[in-house]
């Protein structure tokens, strides 16, 4: 989504951005005709998508979750697929596709979204924000933040960690490439795909789609 408010009203700043976070399931299609393919028409002859064998350190939930969650008969790997195509096309809406690669925003991973109310700020605080909520960890200057003294007998590691497996997915190429240019240097891409993959879940759960 462009950050030039300037011609929107605030309700139709939040319509847009309502539209532009809406999972691809629930996208109303139903008055969209079907393609009418002539008689000399040749499917499947042109672009298909490249796919590839990865082998990616994930979250033992993500890959039960989509194991189990699965929509029409598609495998994990499909099902997980058309998450991360869904994840890139939010973050193209949401603000195009840029050129440069150290340019492609990482995921938002903290804290919670910016609220869609934005009558009372004007279209330059707009952009602020959402150019803030779009700043990658790694461009935030901390520097200014002391360190936080641990104490003696703090048990470091003692509460809960995420569980991590190694698997081996078959993705789309243009799906991969696309995540590891999203972080500097190719470094860190799998915690992406990670944090957008856990995004879906949310969007499910938050939609009643599917159980815990």
């Amino acid at each position: 989504m462009p950050q030039d408010y300037s011609a929107l009203t605030p309700e139709q700043i939040a319509q847009l951005q309502a539209l532009a976070d809406m999972p691809d399931e629930l996208i109303d299609f139903s008055d969209i005709p079907p393609v009418q393919f002539s008689d000399q028409a040749e499917i499947g002859k042109f672009y298909r998508p490249v796919m590839v064998e990865v082998t990616l350190q994930l979250d033992a939930y993500v890959i039960e979750w989509f194991k189990l969650n699965a929509e029409d008969g598609a495998d994990c790997d499909a099902a997980i697929n058309r998450a991360l195509l869904g994840h890139i096309m939010r973050k193209r809406l949401a603000g195009g596709f840029p050129t440069s690669p150290a340019a492609i925003p990482i995921t938002h991973r903290k804290g919670t979204p910016m609220p869609q109310d934005y009558s009372a700020l004007t279209p330059e605080q707009i952009a602020q924000l959402q150019a803030l909520a779009e700043l990658p960890d790694e461009l935030i200057d901390t520097s200014d933040i002391p360190e936080m003294p641990i104490p003696p007998d703090a048990e470091i590691g003692k509460f809960y960690r995420p569980v991590k497996v190694k698997v081996t997915l078959e993705l789309d190429a243009f799906v991969l490439d696309w995540f590891m240019l999203s972080v500097k240097g190719g470094k860190g891409y799998q915690k992406v795909i990670n944090q957008a993959l856990m995004d879906h879940i949310r969007r499910q759960q938050i939609a009643g789609r599917v159980a815990d």
